[in-house]
């Protein structure tokens, strides 16, 4: 297995200084492009499964699992390395962090394209029922503390890169950002889920279709305005 480290993306703030996730004061977990991938052929040397993607802020890395029990992590247990990103393509092929994100007050960010846009399970947590998913291309739904909230936006387009968002406010507001604007709430709940009930997302993939994860900016408050304009400007430097 190799360590597959990149050079990553950064741009010119408004005073000149380069502006990278890193700037983001509350900024808690990040996994970076093409950056920190175990990577490892498992059977097919001609296939890169990713085994591990690294936490370039803290520790909290995200690895395949030995579901099976089998000794070693199977093929279809791992995604695999495109290009940069992770590929999700296997119910099974899912990261699980070494620690769950058990947030209150959060921002988390990713770049993917998706081959179907629907089904695409961002973040979860099998045990406890909780999610972040996009649903349909045009809505996308979280799940925490048993309350379901759904949002609605703009058609998404198949095999495309995109930024999609989640931030909860100090408050408990919950709001979804696609591209860098916010969506609209739908269904019958509120948009709101007390902080006192953190989330505890564990693991990142598990799609039913198949799925490039880029980047992945995690915070431990919401964003501020400029901070979210400047994070989806760098994202799609990706």
């Amino acid at each position: 297995s190799i360590i597959m480290l990149g050079l990553g993306n950064n741009l010119a703030g408004g005073t000149g200084t380069l502006w990278s996730p890193y700037s983001i004061s509350s900024l808690l977990h990040y996994y970076s492009f093409d950056t920190g991938h175990t990577l490892t052929d498992i059977g097919d040397p001609a296939v890169a499964h990713v085994t591990t993607w690294a936490d370039q802020k803290e520790s909290n890395d995200a690895s395949a699992e030995d579901q099976d029990t089998s000794g070693g992590v199977d093929a279809v247990e791992a995604p695999k390395y495109s290009s940069g990103s992770v590929l999700f393509n296997n119910t099974n092929d899912w990261l699980k962090f070494d620690s769950a994100l058990e947030l209150g007050a959060f921002s988390m960010y990713i770049r993917m394209e998706s081959n179907d846009v629907a089904g695409d399970v961002i973040l979860e947590n099998a045990d406890s029922g909780e999610f972040w998913k996009i649903q349909t291309s045009t809505q996308a739904r979280i799940k925490i503390d048993s309350e379901r909230n759904d949002y609605t936006f703009s058609a998404l387009s198949t095999d495309t890169k995109f930024n999609i968002g989640v931030e909860r406010t100090s408050a408990g507001v919950i709001m979804i950002y696609v591209n860098g604007s916010s969506t609209t709430l739908a269904g019958s709940n509120d948009g709101n889920v007390a902080i006192s009930g953190k989330t505890l997302f564990n693991r990142i993939g598990a799609p039913v279709v198949t799925c490039k994860v880029y980047e992945i900016v995690i915070c431990s408050d919401a964003l501020s305005a400029s901070d979210r304009a400047n994070l989806n400007t760098y994202l799609n430097l990706i």
